[in-house]
């Protein structure tokens, strides 16, 4: 619906978003870590599974495992903005 904005647009102060991944321990020995890599970049990347998704209102797409890593971590401290935000 584009005529409807968006709740950034309309100046909420947090706009949820919701990001699914993985992770492994500490211990995994990196090729395996780049078996499951290639393998789930390969399925994310697949028009069925892709078109799937959609169905289900989920947003496929691959993200490095750096910009991952910092996807998190902001969304760590946006978790604590917002604790702090709802005391008031």
């Amino acid at each position: 619906m584009p005529e409807v904005p968006t709740l950034d647009k309309l100046g909420a102060d947090f706009v949820p978003q919701i990001f699914y991944g993985y992770a492994v321990r500490a211990a995994t020995p990196p090729k395996r870590i780049e078996q499951l890599r290639a393998a789930f970049k390969e399925a994310i990347e697949d028009q069925e599974i892709r078109a799937h998704m959609r169905r289900i209102d989920l947003t496929p797409g691959w993200i490095e495992p750096k910009i991952y890593e910092h996807t998190l971590r902001k969304v760590a401290d946006d978790a604590e903005r917002i604790r702090e935000y709802l005391k008031k």
